[in-house]
């Protein structure tokens, strides 16, 4: 479930299990920032702060365009 999840720290290399808006906190390099993610996508590292990169679901969907994912990750992962 949703809730189960909510406010949960996700790291780099778990299963996204749910569609929905995550939040994602960096180490250190920059602000903390919001993307959207599809299920059954894995959370990447960060280029530059590795795996000290966390992913909390803010908003919970039940339609997320797999490419919003893509454009996303690459978008962020700069």
């Amino acid at each position: 479930m949703e809730s189960d999840i909510l406010g949960t720290d996700l790291h780099p290399g778990d299963l996204c299990a749910q569609n929905g808006v995550y939040e994602v906190v960096h180490f250190a390099h920059r602000a903390p920032h919001k993307v959207v993610v599809s299920a059954n996508n894995v959370f990447p590292a960060c280029r530059q702060c590795g795996l000290n990169v966390r992913f909390r679901l803010l908003m919970h969907s039940t339609e997320v365009l797999p490419r919003w994912h893509a454009r996303a990750a690459r978008k962020n992962a700069n």
